[in-house]
């Protein structure tokens, strides 16, 4: 080992820890998440494996299997399995862990974080079944919510014919999210947001009436029946979903 004192020699640089993963007071890591520590210079792995410990605050010793990264200046504990939920866990590196060179590490480091709790179920929001809804267009319906009888697929709306300039009224009071091509399939669009992560699209339109961030009442008018994008024939593509889930439209309009 070349010695520091020695003129003309190169000093063994002394390790340092470098950062943890997870950082300190980090909250909703993953209970599948690695943990990792990063040195200055390349470590000898027995002494720091032996140096490096993580457990669940008045718990158990994490265990798993390590692996060494970045031309051994960074190690990795893969937990044998899932870490708890809501644990506080303790990650350390404690003196006595050496570099590749045999240089012991300057100073031990420790921290805490916080494995992300169990994820409280949402239900979805339901809009209330005939309560300020009207239905935007008066027609026969030709395809049903849940049917495939196209080659596009399971319908996640009802298809209401009708002809091309035919008015579409919103069916309930809202704020206009989006007016115009919204996807490949959709051709010219207007979606509606009625609050409560509750959203009514009307599809397939041959003209758009409105504008994104508009405020409508129930029954203005928001476009012209059409034929635009997937569409086999004149009509309107009506759907409302809650969040990200389409419903059946029919238990929320009027008896007609």
């Amino acid at each position: 080992m070349p010695d520091p004192l020695v003129r003309g020699s190169t000093p063994t640089p002394v390790p340092e820890i470098v950062r943890f993963r997870p950082r300190p007071g980090w909250t909703n890591v993953a209970p599948s998440a690695n943990l990792s520590v990063r040195f200055t210079t390349a470590m000898d792995h027995g002494s720091t494996e032996r140096a490096f410990s993580a457990s669940v605050v008045g718990g158990d010793l994490i265990i798993g299997t390590f692996r060494w990264a970045e031309r051994d200046t960074v190690l990795v504990l893969h937990p044998s399995g899932p870490m708890r939920r809501g644990a506080l866990v303790h990650l350390e590196v404690a003196p006595g862990a050496l570099s590749a060179e045999g240089i012991p590490l300057e100073a031990g480091s420790a921290l805490t974080f916080t494995v992300a709790p169990k994820p409280v179920p949402r239900s979805s929001p339901r809009p209330v079944s005939g309560v300020g809804w009207r239905w935007p267009l008066l027609g026969p319906i030709t395809q049903s919510f849940g049917q495939s009888l196209t080659k596009y697929g399971l319908h996640p709306g009802i298809d209401i014919d009708g002809d091309t300039g035919d008015p579409v009224g919103a069916a309930q009071a809202g704020r206009v999210i989006v007016a115009g091509r919204y996807d490949d399939c959709g051709g010219l669009e207007v979606h509606v947001d009625h609050g409560g992560g509750v959203v009514s699209w009307y599809r397939h339109l041959s003209r758009i009436e409105v504008a994104a961030g508009e405020g409508v009442a129930a029954g203005t008018v928001i476009g012209r029946v059409g034929n635009t994008g997937c569409s086999l024939g004149s009509h309107l593509h009506f759907a409302i979903r809650a969040e990200t889930t389409f419903l059946d439209p029919l238990p929320y309009l009027p008896r007609r």
